[in-house]
């Protein structure tokens, strides 16, 4: 009798000795992840939208935990409440431990430290968000950069053209559209200093430099 019921308590155990060591292994998994943040700020400009990146390291789906996006010196403190309905999270990447937030149309007030959380986890991490205010310079500088990338796009400097000066001329053109593309980018990092406005120089430089 002892026997039979000793042997009826094998399947029992067995069950019981399977979900603790699963349960063990969960539990050294979650110990072992990390929240990763960026070590540097994201800096953004008012109006455009950013993304503070936050991944789970190493992969664990996320898709079932809680994440808590939070600013401490908010009240509310927590983003999607703060925030009205500018942030929100890749749904379809929560399985590859991508918790990030996005956060749409970036205001001044949005500087500051974002704290992700995850309770399973008990662990959290910062991201600082920088914020840049457009200047009128910078929307000039985009406004000459989408011209000239217009002008050099159209049929006149794509197509060959039989005569030979405009040959030379289309030849000359193309080789520095690189170039000078690069040094408008370059340029445009310089937005929010107060730069003079050299980019009408530059295309009459450009233009001389290949007549």
């Amino acid at each position: 009798m002892y026997g039979q019921w000793n042997l009826s308590l094998l399947p029992l155990l067995s069950s019981l000795s399977l979900s603790l060591s699963l349960s063990l292994l969960l539990s050294l998994s979650l110990s072992l992840s990390e929240v990763i943040v960026p070590s540097q700020p994201v800096v953004s400009l008012v109006g455009e939208d950013v993304i503070l990146p936050c991944h789970l390291d190493p992969v664990m789906n996320a898709f079932d935990m809680t994440v808590e996006w939070a600013r401490p010196d908010l009240n509310p403190r927590f983003i999607w409440l703060a925030s009205r309905g500018r942030t929100s999270v890749f749904i379809d990447e929560l399985e590859k431990g991508n918790i990030s937030l996005k956060l749409s149309k970036v205001k001044v007030s949005d500087e500051g430290g974002y704290k992700c959380f995850l309770p399973a986890l008990s662990k959290t991490s910062t991201v600082q968000l920088v914020v840049g205010k457009r200047t009128c310079f910078y929307d000039y500088l985009i406004n000459v950069h989408a011209a000239v990338v217009d002008l050099l796009s159209t049929s006149l400097f794509q197509v060959n053209i039989s005569h030979s000066l405009f040959n030379d001329v289309i030849i000359k053109i193309n080789s520095k559209y690189k170039q000078y593309l690069l040094l408008f980018q370059i340029i445009s990092l310089w937005s929010l200093l107060p730069v003079l406005p050299v980019l009408p120089v530059l295309l009459v430089l450009m233009l001389l430099s290949v007549l």
